[in-house]
């Protein structure tokens, strides 16, 4: 889950609930064989998705573009 960039966000009401860092998009009930980077891309289109190397093979100032796009996100 981690390494497709989503972040865990349990409640008392919801244990199952994950959340993509980037994308802002919230997922439940999750199934052994789910793939979390297949079920955020079906929701809309995700820059941390579309990223062709590891995370922490990112340079400064790729890692804040992506930033960037992850701000706009959230502020929209």
């Amino acid at each position: 889950m981690a390494k497709a960039g989503f972040i865990c966000c349990r409640s008392a009401n919801e244990q199952d609930v994950a959340k993509s860092f980037f994308g802002l998009i919230e997922l439940e009930v999750w199934e052994p064989n789910d793939d979390p980077r297949e079920k955020d891309a079906k929701h809309r289109s995700c820059r941390f998705l579309s990223l062709t190397m590891p995370f922490d093979d990112l340079t400064t100032d790729e890692n804040y573009m992506l930033e960037m796009t992850r701000l706009r996100t959230f502020l929209v």
